[in-house]
């Protein structure tokens, strides 16, 4: 990947505190100053205001910019779910999110595999928001921060489970099921869960960091109508060791999003990653290093972005 221009990179720079900037605003002021920080920042935030609770039968998807790293927060009315926790750098960025939303209690907590870029902030999510269950992998690391997450988890008198394949869940009007994974893989990041989550007629799937060897064994395991899903979280932050073509096919997602630091040495979302989303016909692809925090709404019936990336 080249190198960033001087500009380019002052340009980041910029952006970045504009976008920090934003989120203080807006917690002081309010959204109409923050609307007037989204043009600065180039993100756009519409009029209902980005940080506004869901409203009765809606459900509201956040995906949290939380740099190289991932997060994501999923509302209704009656259910807060929390896919993944950042990392230990991102903790403050979190929080702030989570206080933004006005979070007091999370139902579940799921954390995909024992990696710090999912699961750093997970012990301060456990100690600050009353979390009442949490579902991780089986498998243990040897990480701080996995040790962290388990000491909390116990202080904290969280239910601790390792959810079994095919286990499903309710919270209020949601439901998800544990997809995967299928198998005693020996690289942790195909140890992720797979979380297949159904509100109304609309579904959304998430793999954590599993690759394409995990995508071929669902794919031959439940074929396409259980895959098929409107909104696809963009496995492994956009690398090319996931998404592959055929698991893609299946999925066939109207709305993909991929959680990436701005101008990472990894390259993600890699570019053939996002050529593949478009040659299955997924209209919308949205990008944490270019847009920033990101939400979504259903109604049940149709998905809708409510916040995206102005060029």
């Amino acid at each position: 990947m080249p190198k960033p221009t001087a500009r380019k990179r002052i340009s980041a720079f910029i952006t970045a505190c504009f976008t920090v900037a934003a989120i203080l605003v807006c917690l002081r002021f309010g959204e109409e100053i923050l609307s007037v920080a989204g043009k600065l920042t180039g993100i756009q935030f519409l009029s209902f205001g980005m940080y506004a609770p869901p409203a009765d039968g809606e459900l509201l998807v956040r995906i949290i910019d939380v740099g190289q790293a991932d997060s994501t927060l999923i509302q209704t009315t009656d259910a807060v779910i929390l896919i993944d926790a950042g990392s230990e750098e991102s903790e403050a960025t979190l929080k702030a999110h989570l206080d933004a939303y006005k979070i007091e209690g999370i139902d579940y907590l799921i954390c995909t595999h024992p990696h710090d870029d999912h699961i750093g902030g997970a012990d301060m999510v456990i100690k600050e928001y009353g979390v009442k269950n949490l579902l991780t992998t089986h498998k243990f690391s040897e990480e701080a921060s996995f040790k962290k997450l388990l000491n909390a988890a116990i202080n904290g008198d969280v239910s601790v489970s390792v959810p079994y394949t095919g286990q499903t869940f309710s919270v209020g009007t949601v439901n998800f099921t544990v997809l995967g994974p299928l198998s005693e893989y020996n690289d942790e990041n195909d140890t992720s869960l797979i979380i297949k989550l159904v509100f109304g007629e609309t579904s959304f799937l998430f793999t954590g960091d599993a690759s394409s060897k995990v995508e071929n064994d669902l794919l031959s395991y439940y074929g396409e109508d259980v895959l098929d899903c409107d909104f696809y979280k963009i496995a492994h932050h956009g690398a090319n060791t996931a998404s592959c073509a055929e698991f893609l096919t299946a999925v066939s997602p109207t709305v993909a999003a991929a959680s990436s630091g701005r101008n990472n040495e990894f390259g993600h979302p890699r570019g053939e990653v996002l050529s593949r989303l478009e040659k299955v016909g997924c209209k919308t692809i949205l990008r944490t290093d270019l847009s920033g925090t990101m939400t979504l709404q259903s109604d049940g019936k149709v998905l809708t972005a409510l916040s995206k990336y102005v060029e």
